[in-house]
């Protein structure tokens, strides 16, 4: 329930974000992993996440918390999450 009914809903908005910035998925925009600026005093913790491109692989290290997910995190560098909260895969657009 959790995937569908808030992950998913979450993530309409910077996918069609995504959608612009990267011409309907033709290039690859220039993106970069910021560093998560959290407004609360949440509890954060860093996932190690595999990332599968077409040709390769890349690991990478996201900082998140509830105001800044994971899944919310990668879809802003062109990936999607395999899991709801605590994903450790991910794959390319």
């Amino acid at each position: 329930q959790h995937w569908s009914n808030e992950v998913i809903p979450s993530l309409i908005g910077p996918y069609l974000t995504y959608q612009y910035k990267s011409s309907s998925l033709r290039h690859r925009p220039a993106l970069q992993n910021d560093p998560v600026e959290c407004t609360a005093s949440c509890h954060r913790r860093t996932l190690e996440v595999t990332c599968v491109f077409f040709n390769y692989l890349e690991v990478l290290n996201i900082d998140c918390c509830p105001c800044a997910p994971a899944p919310l995190q990668l879809l802003k560098l062109g990936l999607f999450a395999c899991a709801p909260i605590a994903p450790s895969l991910a794959v390319d657009l």
